[in-house]
């Protein structure tokens, strides 16, 4: 397999990394896919060449203030990420935004599946093609399900633990104990798909403060679970210096003048809003809306909709909760509304995520 420019460029787009780094995606032969760099500062295909001669079987190099990883299934390479920036700022987050693309990428290919009929295979094979399947369901899929004892009719779960130092074989084993599928992504990523409290409980108490770890909300669209693991541990990385309870020092920063609206009502009535696929559709379309300045066309190019469509989520989302989106004040209240309810409603992702999910505890790679 190897990365496509679209999906390279995807990766870059998600911004989920610190504006002082330079991210630069090459495929496996070293060509470059993607970067955020400017043309002074791009590294060229032939410095790239050399430093993958330079990568050894431990995945990543590092060279002054270069960071290398090689972007692979177990043994199968299919790409590099190079990361350029301070050493300060490298230590701390080259790990995390290796393993985030990583999980990245592998979720969005569609894997061919295979005729190894063990049941490791099978249930690597069965994990990816559920992310992928995007809520619709095929005999494959079917079949599988019954044969791991998922009800694909009723929602589940998605972890991510993110380890440095590996994973105990009490976790690589979860499977034997309890109704979970696990996915190993590589030697420091496991990806877990369950669907009861057991599989919950089993995995806190072999959890230990050097692992990272991410869970969804109960969602029957595995892909939604999936993206919407990665959104807590982004969160997580981005505001780990704000605690969740501080957020009113952070309003008073902001140019918010709706004072009809407080925030801890709002957060409230976000969580009571976001309880069917359909309104949490509507949500994730702010956010991109947000992201993108309150720009309409930027955004519904980004979501793949028409104009008229985005507006009127938008208009439902202004209607539902009295405030009109397209107001820069309105939509910062929203934000800060939403980012909260983000990091302190998504129960019970959160609430695991605030224990075990310590940026500290990451090595240097």
């Amino acid at each position: 397999m190897n990365i496509s420019k679209r999906s390279a460029q995807e990766l870059i787009n998600q911004h989920f990394y610190d504006d002082n780094l330079v991210l630069t995606i090459a495929d496996k032969s070293g060509d470059i896919l993607a970067t955020n760099a400017d043309q002074t500062s791009v590294l060229r295909s032939k410095i790239i060449r050399n430093l993958i001669d330079r990568v050894n079987a431990n995945i990543s190099l590092t060279t002054k203030n270069i960071y290398i990883f090689r972007l692979h299934e177990y043994l199968n390479t299919f790409g590099y990420l190079i990361i350029q920036g301070p050493n300060d700022i490298l230590s701390k987050q080259a790990k995390l935004i290796y393993t985030l693309t990583i999980m990245y990428l592998n979720s969005n290919y569609r894997f061919p599946l295979t005729n190894d009929n063990s049941t490791s295979q099978r249930a690597n094979t069965f994990v990816r093609e559920l992310i992928v399947a995007n809520g619709s369901t095929n005999p494959f899929l079917l079949t599988e399900a019954a044969y791991f004892g998922f009800h694909l009719d009723q929602p589940g779960y998605v972890a991510a633990i993110f380890s440095s130092t590996g994973f105990s074989r009490d976790l690589i084993n979860l499977s034997q104990f309890t109704v979970a599928r696990t996915l190993r992504l590589t030697p420091f990523i496991l990806i877990v798909l369950f669907q009861t409290d057991k599989t919950y409980q089993y995995m806190l108490r072999h959890i230990n403060s050097s692992m990272y770890l991410g869970i969804s909300t109960l969602f029957t669209n595995y892909l939604t679970n999936f993206h919407q693991t990665l959104t807590v541990i982004f969160l997580k990385e981005k505001l780990y210096a704000i605690n969740k309870n501080e957020f009113s020092v952070v309003e008073k920063f902001l140019p918010i003048i709706n004072s009809n609206i407080k925030v801890d009502n709002l957060v409230n009535e976000l969580f009571q809003f976001d309880q069917t696929p359909e309104n949490h559709t509507l949500l994730e379309t702010f956010w991109r809306f947000f992201q993108n300045n309150g720009r309409i066309k930027q955004t519904a190019d980004l979501l793949h909709i028409h104009r008229n469509t985005l507006v009127f989520r938008l208009n439902t989302i202004s209607a539902t909760f009295g405030l009109d989106l397209q107001n820069y004040d309105d939509r910062t209240l929203f934000y800060i509304g939403f980012l909260q309810y983000k990091c302190t409603g998504l129960a019970p992702a959160i609430n695991i995520a605030d224990n075990l999910l310590i940026s500290n505890n990451y090595t240097e790679a």
